[in-house]
């Protein structure tokens, strides 16, 4: 069975007589995406995939599982959403330098990021930049460069992180790709606030919130109002931490953004504990790890363990805390992260050595 999609002023797909407006509906779904009505445009993308299988039009119906994966992906199913993209990339492997594949590729490289699974990642994100690259497909060179940033920076080569984020920013400036340079920038931020380069840090964070917000992308928004939080804290500002920190447990509940929900409670817990309600801070903490381990998100995981092992440890529950960071310690050894192993490390010694110990070995 063949189709054949129409020109850009129809946006129609025909099959058996049939019309059907799938580049209109692959639109509106990736408008709904950009607003944070993830499920919204899951189910376009549903309905889509639907209608192509139903008529055997086996390579835009790979295009359409593709989209649904990284929608799923957003909202914190990224198993599942793996399992859609390898089952695409059978189908859109027969076009290795088509926009689907690169795409595809940059989805890829994303999942693996989030499951902590660095060495696939990369070699993912590393394959799409090179068709993107082949393909002179800026937008799609300018992904691969973030997503490959985020790899370094979680593996704590700062400096490679920050060559690829400013090549990206480069990208979107020259492109005038607004969306790539709000992420960017917050990315940028990122590697100054690890640096101890705070006012810098504070600089960019301002400018990828100005940006987000006037581009209306709440997701966007979301993580920009989140990544201020840090640098309150650092400052003592904890009124604005509090107040960034609620905003966008609004937002992360409203987009069902599991992840960004689970980074806030983290946030909230560290606040809650400044404030001196260590059951609160142990409750929030409780429940990004609960969130981080629904999701399989081994790196915050493994950074959420260590921190309620900590807020344990000051409430004297020893055997708890010690069983928390051990767990903590092996995720971070086996992701290859080792500034969150040795955190652990640190912790674990801290609750070795507390005297008030009754399980003493």
């Amino acid at each position: 069975m063949k189709a054949k999609l129409g020109n850009s002023e129809e946006y129609w797909i025909a099959a058996e007589g049939e019309y059907y407006p799938l580049m209109v509906y692959r639109r509106q779904a990736h408008l709904l995406d950009t607003i944070g009505s993830w499920d919204r445009a899951g189910d376009i993308h549903r309905r889509n995939l639907s209608w192509l299988e139903e008529r055997g039009l086996t390579y835009q119906a790979a295009i359409s599982r593709m989209k649904l994966g990284y929608i799923l992906s957003r909202m914190g199913q990224a198993q599942q959403a793996l399992a859609m993209l390898e089952e695409s990339s059978k189908i859109l492997e027969s076009d290795p330098l088509s926009m689907e594949y690169v795409d595809l590729y940059n989805h890829l490289g994303n999942i693996y990021y989030r499951l902590g699974d660095y060495r696939r990642a990369e070699t993912a994100l590393k394959h799409s930049l090179d068709i993107a690259r082949r393909r002179r497909d800026t937008t799609q060179e300018a992904n691969a460069l973030n997503n490959l940033g985020n790899v370094y920076g979680d593996l704590g080569d700062i400096e490679k992180a920050l060559d690829h984020y400013r090549e990206c920013y480069r990208i979107g400036k020259a492109t005038k790709d607004i969306y790539n340079n709000a992420k960017t920038a917050g990315n940028i931020a990122w590697c100054h606030y690890a640096r101890n380069e705070f006012a810098l840090a504070r600089e960019w964070y301002h400018r990828s919130a100005s940006v987000a917000a006037s581009c209306g992308d709440r997701h966007l928004l979301s993580v920009a109002l989140g990544n201020m939080v840090p640098l309150f804290i650092q400052e003592g500002d904890y009124g604005r931490a509090r107040e960034h920190t609620e905003r966008r447990l609004r937002l992360a509940t409203e987009l069902g953004d599991k992840r960004g929900l689970a980074i806030t409670l983290s946030q909230l817990s560290h606040i809650q504990k400044h404030e001196g309600d260590l059951l609160q801070a142990e409750a929030s903490s409780a429940q990004a790890v609960a969130l981080a381990r629904e999701q399989d998100i081994k790196y915050y995981l493994s950074m959420f363990l260590e921190e309620r092992a900590q807020l344990l440890r000051e409430m004297g529950r020893y055997s708890e805390a010690l069983a928390l960071v051990q767990e903590s310690l092996e995720i971070a050894q086996k992701i290859g992260v080792p500034k969150l192993a040795e955190r652990a490390e640190e912790t674990k010694a801290l609750l070795m050595s507390e005297p008030g110990r009754t399980d003493q070995r």
